[in-house]
Formats: structure tokens, sequence, C-alpha cells
């Protein structure tokens, strides 16, 4: 099989190669889905695994199955196991006898403004910085220059998918602005797409349907209006990635958002996880400050300051 695969790899580019390959994983998991809910004669689905974070596949089962509710753990692989077997175990013990529901996903580490400081003053010791008291406003201003901001807030999210605390923001608006975030950090081919975050209020403009879309998991048919106002955040097939941002998930990146939508009338930002190719998701203020004055980013949201290169 291995000798089979190198030669459809040499025969045949690699990217029609993975859209053979995201075909045949859809119609796996078409089955096992319809599978599941006729096994249990259910209408509800939940899911979990790493396959899960397929959007593609999620939003066929959405469309072709259409389950009463389909819900996909943020945290489906293998990080999201100790949730997995919390609950279970509460169960067995009598300890949730309804179901329950999962809300907030931002259940990691934080770092209080004390240590925020700390780091700022150490790193201004040795670069050159320029910090100031962020505002909203303040960096929607740089987001809308064209500047790519790195978002360091509050608690780490749970799973593969920044949802904003650790976060790469850019302006939706402007295409080439993925040449310049694969320039500076990422170094992928330019086919794989950006994702929105967008306002809960503003969500119906940019596809129809659902729009309980908070994680990052399903994938949704993007609009003409989608389409002329953020075509960065839009993929090749004419697809979003969407978070649908809320005040009671996170209110300072909705604040944000709006502060976009006030300079633009555009209330989505680009988001792509703050981190550089082959490196892990900023874990400290140390880190995200690597990654600004190496000049992976242009300008850092830490904790209540807004910083850049330069004294």
């Amino acid at each position: 099989q291995a000798d089979e695969f190198q030669r459809l790899l040499d025969r045949f580019p690699n990217h029609d190669v993975a859209a053979f390959a995201q075909a045949h994983f859809e119609e796996v998991m078409l089955k096992l889905a319809a599978d599941a809910m006729r096994l249990t004669e259910s209408r509800h689905l939940v899911a979990a695994g790493g396959v899960m974070l397929n959007v593609k596949a999620n939003a066929l089962i959405s469309d072709r199955l259409n389950p009463a509710s389909f819900f996909v753990f943020p945290d489906s692989a293998d990080g999201g196991l100790a949730a997995g077997a919390a609950l279970e175990a509460l169960f067995f013990e009598g300890h949730m006898a309804a179901p329950t529901t999962f809300r907030d996903p931002y259940l990691g580490h934080a770092f209080s403004d004390q240590d925020v400081s700390r780091a700022l003053e150490q790193w201004k010791a040795r670069h050159a910085l320029r910090i100031d008291t962020a505002t909203p406003e303040m960096i929607a201003a740089r987001i809308v220059e064209g500047k790519v901001i790195g978002r360091f807030q509050g608690r780490l999210e749970v799973g593969p998918r920044a949802l904003g605390n650790r976060s790469v923001l850019a302006d939706p608006r402007k295409p080439e602005v993925k040449d310049r975030i694969n320039l500076l950090l990422k170094g992928r081919e330019p086919f794989v797409p950006f994702a929105p975050s967008l306002l809960a209020e503003d969500a119906s403009r940019y596809w129809e349907g659902s729009l309980d879309y908070p994680y990052m998991t399903f994938a949704v048919r993007a609009s003409e209006h989608a389409k002329r106002e953020v075509p960065a955040v839009v993929h090749v097939d004419g697809t979003l990635r969407p978070q649908v941002v809320s005040d009671d998930l996170n209110p300072g990146y909705a604040e944000l958002i709006r502060a976009f939508k006030r300079a633009t009338g555009i209330g989505v930002l680009l988001n792509t996880s703050f981190n550089r190719h082959g490196h892990p998701i900023v874990g400290s203020p140390d880190d995200a400050l690597m990654h600004l004055t190496n000049q992976w980013v242009d300008g850092l949201s830490i904790g209540k300051y807004y910083v850049e290169r330069g004294a």
C-alpha cells in the first residue's frame, strides 16, 4: 500500500491527492454518522476524535443527515480525553443524570497584569519596544492600517483552534494580507484558508442557516456579501470556517471586533493561531514578545497594553 501511495504522489500533484483523500474521508464519515444515528435511534449527534475537526466533513454530515442537534467538542482530539473521562466518571457516579451543555472554551492557563508588566520590563531592557495602554480603537486602527497583530489575552483556549485569546488578527477585506501572514508567520500553501471571527449580530449576512458556530468546527457556504466584503477569509471552494463571537463568551474580543466595525463597517476579523510555523501556540508573555521581536507579527495586544517594535 505504501508503494501504491507513493506512485500516486509521483503521478499526481499533492493537492489533487489531498482532494481525493478528503472526498473519500467525507464518504466514510457520512456513513459512520448515519450508522450511529440508526443504531441509537437518535437524531442527536455528539462527536469527538481528531477526525471530527474536519470542518467540511462535519458540514456534509449536518447537511445530508440533518440531525436535530450536532455538537463537536472543540478539543476533540487526544487533548480532550481528560474532559471526556471526567464527564464519564461524573455520569457513572450519579452526578450528571441529565444532559449538560459545554459553552466556555477558555479553560487554559492565564497570566496576571503583574506577570505581563514584569515580562514587558525585562524585554524592554533588551529590545527597543514602544508600549502603550491599549484601547480597542487603537488596535482596530492598526489592523485597518494593514498590520498583523498578535493577541494574547485571558485564558488559553482548549483544543487546536485559536478563538481570539491566542490569535493573530488581520484585515479580512484585503486578500493580500494572507500572503503577508504566510511570509511572516505561517509558511503555508496560498490556498490554505484563514478563518473569520465575526459578531453574532452580523453572522446572518455571511451565510445562511444556523449561526451556532462558536468554535470553528464547521464549514459554511459563504454568501455573496461575504465573498465581496471579506475575501481574505473565504476559501477557494467558497466556504468559511467561522467563529461567531458573543459577549457572553469573550466580551473583550467582541468589543475589538465592534471597534473594527465602527472603523470599517465590517464586523469581521481574520483570525489564525498565534504561532510561527513549527512552533507551538504562544504559551506565555515571553513567547508572545519573542514573536514580536523576531518580526513575526507587527504588533502585540497583551493584557492592557499594545506593543510594537521601535523606541
